[in-house]
């Protein structure tokens, strides 16, 4: 069966009005008895939540309909809501965007923070890109490793990226009771091992991996306090039996 041809822009502003401001199509002629002028057009849904719009015996997605009444062009790629809500067609929210771009701006779908999960006692951050996955590196917290994949994001996805999560941070599976000192000291060797990777990444871009020795920089302990813990270390090492 052959595809319904689509309406023309005379067509569509002869029988619907839409308001770039608000977003909202309605009806500049009734296009059944029991619809009155004037009446929202586009107050169905489809299955995945966007709005639409029955015209000429077709439906339309009311945000490639909006683009094609304000532009006079359809849409020759996808088009994203820059806020995420599906039903939200002011002009303003709506941009060009192929499909990898799209999925790019979209919020975390499992609980915790986007862009980390738990793995062998530390939170991994990593970031999808082009069909390749990207290790950002592993951190003590989850906030951390949020924090990295917020850098990855921003040098990946730019104006795309979408770093809101969920929910908050969630508990790592295996928290163990830890002494200060024990914590200090995993601190600094966790740290020391992860700076030593990400220095040698050959496959993260040199201004990605700078910025994010940078950010573990800024996560170190004090300089005074790594001393310090390598000096009890040794200490301890040597009473040891």
């Amino acid at each position: 069966m052959p595809a319904r041809p689509k309406p023309s822009l005379d067509q569509v502003k002869e029988l619907v009005h839409y308001d770039p401001l608000t977003g909202v199509f309605t009806w500049r002629k009734s296009p059944h008895y029991w619809v009155k002028e004037g009446s929202r057009a586009d107050s169905t849904y489809d299955t995945a939540g966007y709005r639409k719009v029955n015209l000429l015996g077709g439906n339309h997605a009311a945000h490639r309909l909006a683009w094609f009444y304000c532009t006079g062009e359809w849409p020759k790629t996808g088009l994203d809501h820059k806020n995420t809500v599906r039903d939200d067609n002011r002009l303003d929210n709506l941009r060009l965007a192929t499909p990898s771009q799209n999925s790019q701006n979209r919020k975390g779908v499992e609980r915790g923070l986007k862009g980390t999960t738990w793995h062998n006692g530390s939170w991994r951050a990593q970031i999808m890109f082009q069909r390749s996955n990207y290790h950002l590196g592993s951190y003590l917290t989850q906030e951390e490793a949020h924090e990295a994949y917020k850098i990855g994001a921003a040098y990946f996805h730019g104006e795309f990226a979408n770093t809101q999560s969920l929910t908050g941070p969630i508990l790592a599976p295996d928290t163990e009771v830890q002494t200060s000192f024990e914590r200090t000291l995993r601190e600094v060797t966790e740290r020391r091992k992860q700076r030593v990777r990400l220095a040698k990444s050959v496959k993260l871009p040199p201004e990605l991996r700078a910025a994010l020795l940078a950010m573990h920089e800024y996560f170190s302990p004090p300089a005074a306090t790594r001393k310090h813990v390598r000096k009890t270390s040794r200490r301890l090492k040597k009473t040891t039996p």
